[in-house]
């Protein structure tokens, strides 16, 4: 477990693309827009390593994977901020987001408002983290499955009634074998297996 000062006085906002990390120092104001990766952004941060620095950045579907792996790395403390969350705050202020180094900026400001009481990020047990993608996948299917039925039953689907009854099967399929795939991986996890007894036992 990472040691982190008592106290904070550089926070750094990263605003995360597929591509780049725009990064803003919350103490110089400097923003730079680095590739998003591992080399680019290690050279990048290895200025703040031992320093009581925090690093903020956005939830944003995995393409921020590379720079909490590298902040990790260099024992830098991260928090992975809820999209929403940084909306509110900066909606809070009567502005908005405008672009990656303004967003950067945001997160900076963020990070500094609110850094004693930000949970700090660790890396996820690769086992929960597959589970965590295959369950999401398997709500992503079932919704579909929920909006095909719907479909299936207006007046105006009989043209393509068969059609939307090939797709239900074909969603059927894959969340049964989503199904197969997730019990088989709790199968294989003590942990896993513990947790899933004790939620089934709730009544």
């Amino acid at each position: 477990m990472m040691a982190e000062p008592a106290e904070i006085q550089c926070v750094l906002g990263l605003d995360v693309s597929r591509d780049t990390v725009t990064l803003c120092d919350g103490r110089t104001r400097h923003t730079v827009t680095i590739a998003n990766d591992a080399d680019a952004l290690r050279t990048a941060l290895l200025p703040y390593q031992g320093t009581a620095t925090l690093a903020v950045c956005e939830a944003t579907g995995g393409h921020e994977d590379t720079l909490l792996g590298v902040l990790l790395e260099l024992a830098i403390p991260a928090h992975r901020a809820d999209p929403a969350k940084v909306k509110a705050y900066i909606k809070s202020f009567g502005k908005r987001a405008k672009n990656d180094p303004i967003d950067a900026r945001w997160l900076s400001r963020y990070g500094r408002d609110r850094a004693a009481t930000l949970p700090r990020w660790q890396p996820v047990d690769l086992t929960q983290q597959k589970l965590e993608l295959l369950v999401a996948r398997r709500l992503d299917l079932v919704a579909m499955r929920v909006q095909e039925q719907n479909r299936l039953k207006a007046p105006r689907s009989r043209l393509i009634a068969d059609n939307i009854r090939d797709h239900l099967a074909e969603l059927e399929r894959h969340i049964e074998a989503l199904n197969a795939e997730i019990g088989a991986l709790i199968g294989e996890s003590r942990d896993l297996a513990l947790r899933a007894e004790q939620l089934r036992s709730v009544p």
